[in-house]
């Protein structure tokens, strides 16, 4: 039996988590929410995932410089005197003697190309374009696109809050889709860097799950994120699947890109813009049809007479707004309001299909972020905890191949240990709220990466399976941690900030991504330090359990 549920004329500070709510049957989500999630929550991991594909692309094998005959064995140039041994980039010439009497004593770079280690992957891009040794440009390449990809993250955030998240994300998305079947056909470095190049320009990656979030009311997004968290780690686990009997880096590039289309392709035709952004855009009448069509699909029957009148609706701007006379402006239909509490001036006008469209001359965005004492101290922290994930979590992923063992067996592992991780998150964050629970995985995920200094003793070295115990805990820590934060991160941005706050998170990301590239010598015990090291600023942060999401900066002062 549908349910009635009717409004009063009042818009209260929960009113838009009470509108999520009432969209749904008594005691669940409505089916048409869980289905728009399941679809963005496989967008947003095919899309992110494609980051990840560089473990095979860009997997550098054993190799060794070619030779045409035994008088030019490859040597290691430090131990050249003590021991002949193969060497990946330095070879000694046909006229070589070792006190150089019968000719040249001196070593050279391989003369050549390479002869690459083929039992993992028949080629990847470094084997087929030879970017070892002195050519070594593939980090080169990938570590600027990560760099163009900062800006664009943060302009892909402007238009999202400005424009909508929807028709933003499926421009981006597309984007990147053509980019990379475009990477996995170009016959040349060049137009393989332009590829990248173009992918990095896209970065809307953060969007699905910015958009699955504002789906649903706060008592269901704990389980929501988690539940988007394991679909990620089902699609990466066929990441290495694929990889396995797929052993050619353009097909494989291929395969994935094509896949990720389609999801969209089908996918998006049933995706609706932000609930959230809209009412907090004045879309009035877009926001009412589609709260009504939900509702129809949900099979609830819901009434929103005068929910949606602006004088309502303005009353709720900033929890304490003062409205002042109306003073008319050079156009007739335009009305100009200040705001006492948020200090900016709104224009209004009605549009023929009933919005009010909404335009501040005093826009927020990413100054709002660090205008007050509490808003700067939350995006410091909360950016920071992203930039310290991503270091971890993608170093990690990185030195998977690296590991005793198969390379595809240990990416596998690094995959399906996440898990139980986001197993645990549904009932940890549920019980215990957000903080807590960071903190308690980048312990865990710190002490698993110092536990590595085992590896350097006798016994370590005794035991290949040592390596490989300690990754796959640090893994499951860092797991676990952007779990909560991936849910944790939204949730404390208001709506017209949200974009731009999680953007925010994104280049943070990024920025810990690059870093992996540049110092991928580090020890992971100073990535232990870092992660056991932000945790404690954590406690700083508001929970976040059990409120709804917050619409004005007012809102979150006051937690």
């Amino acid at each position: 039996m549908p349910r009635q549920a009717k409004h009063e004329q009042k818009f209260a500070g929960k009113d838009i988590d009470h509108l999520l709510d009432i969209i749904n049957p008594p005691g669940r989500a409505g089916r048409y929410q869980v289905f728009v999630f399941i679809i963005l929550c496989l967008v947003w991991s095919t899309s992110f995932l494609s980051t990840m594909t560089a473990v095979y692309f860009g997997y550098t094998p054993p190799h060794t410089c070619k030779v045409d005959n035994e008088s030019q064995i490859p040597v290691e140039y430090d131990e050249l005197r003590a021991k002949n041994m193969p060497s990946s980039c330095s070879m000694r010439p046909a006229n070589w003697s070792l006190d150089g009497t019968n000719g040249s004593s001196e070593v050279v770079p391989c003369q050549d190309g390479w002869t690459y280690d083929r039992s993992q992957y028949e080629d990847t891009l470094v084997t087929e374009y030879d970017l070892v040794c002195e050519n070594q440009h593939f980090e080169v390449i990938m570590t600027i696109a990560l760099a163009v990809s900062a800006p664009a993250t943060l302009l892909v955030s402007y238009f999202a809050d400005k424009y909508g998240r929807r028709r933003v994300l499926m421009i981006s998305f597309f984007v990147d889709r053509v980019a990379g079947i475009f990477f996995s056909l170009a016959p040349t470095i060049p137009l393989v860097s332009v590829a990248m190049g173009i992918a990095a320009l896209a970065a809307g990656e953060f969007l699905p799950m910015l958009i699955a979030f504002e789906l649903f009311p706060s008592k269901y997004r704990g389980l929501a994120g988690t539940i988007c968290d394991i679909i990620w780690n089902a699609v990466a686990c066929t990441l290495p699947l694929i990889g396995y009997y797929v052993r050619s880096w353009r097909m494989l590039i291929l395969i994935w890109n094509v896949m990720a289309a389609v999801i969209g392709v089908l996918g998006f035709w049933f995706v609706p813009e932000s609930l959230t952004w809209l009412i907090s855009n004045r879309r009035y009448r877009t926001a009412e049809k589609q709260l009504l069509r939900i509702a129809r699909i949900n099979k609830v029957e819901i009434s929103l007479s005068g929910v949606f009148e602006e004088d309502v609706y303005l009353n709720k701007m900033g929890d304490e707004e003062k409205r002042q006379p109306s003073v008319e402006g050079k156009s007739g239909g335009d009305t100009g309001r200040r705001c006492g509490r948020c200090c900016c001036v709104r224009e209004t006008a009605s549009r023929e299909d009933g919005d009010v469209v909404s335009k501040e001359k005093s826009s927020l965005g990413l100054v709002d972020l660090i205008r007050s004492a509490r808003m700067r101290s939350i995006t410091w922290v909360i950016s920071g905890l992203f930039f310290v994930n991503s270091l971890v979590y993608t170093g990690l992923y990185f030195i998977s191949p690296h590991l005793s063992g198969s390379m595809h067996m240990n990416t596998f592992l690094m995959s399906i240990v996440e898990l139980p991780a986001y197993l645990g998150v549904v009932f940890i964050v549920h019980r215990y709220g957000r903080r807590w629970p960071i903190v308690g995985f980048q312990l865990l995920a710190g002490a698993g990466l110092i536990a590595c200094v085992v590896e350097l003793t006798d016994y370590g070295r005794g035991h290949n399976w040592i390596n490989v115990a300690t990754a796959l805990t640090g893994k499951f820590g860092i797991s676990g941690s952007y779990a909560v934060i991936n849910l944790y991160g939204p949730e404390l941005f208001p709506t017209k900030m949200r974009s731009t706050g999680v953007a925010i998170c994104r280049v943070s990301e990024i920025i810990g991504q690059i870093l992996v590239k540049i110092a991928a010598w580090l020890p992971p015990v100073l990535f232990g330090g870092l992660a056991i090291l932000m945790s404690i600023p954590v406690v700083i942060l508001p929970e976040t359990r059990g409120r709804p999401l917050p619409e004005t900066v007012e809102e979150i002062e006051k937690w």
